[in-house]
């Protein structure tokens, strides 16, 4: 079952990349689904840690959900920033394309 904070976060980011290339591309879907499933155990796992806590009374052993928690968020940051989605990743975009200007640097060679 899909929790309503997947939902609205996959609506948000369908609505910021509609906004900013017009259209969701075929080939986004796949990882968009990805994503999808992906923030969605990590919202499952994140509740079970709340649940069981971070260590296990009997054996003081860490919760074995820390590592996969922390492999979700890389993962879901890795996503983000393929789809320019964060302050980071958009700043990079617009940073390549500030660069791209082959024209540009031909003229500063040429003056």
């Amino acid at each position: 079952m899909k929790h309503k904070e997947t939902e609205n976060y996959i609506e948000k980011i369908n609505h910021y990349l509609i906004e900013k290339y017009s259209e969701i591309k075929p080939e986004w879907e796949l990882l968009l689904s990805l994503l999808e499933d992906t923030y969605d155990e990590y919202l499952d796992m994140k509740a079970l840690l709340e649940e069981t806590g971070m260590f296990n009374p009997k054996t003081y052993k860490k919760n074995p959900l820390i590592a996969s928690i922390k492999d979700a968020r890389a993962t879901i940051n890795k996503m983000v920033q393929h789809f320019g989605i964060s302050p980071y990743s958009d700043s990079k975009i617009k940073k390549l394309n500030e660069d791209d200007s082959t024209e540009d640097f031909i003229d500063s060679l040429t003056e």
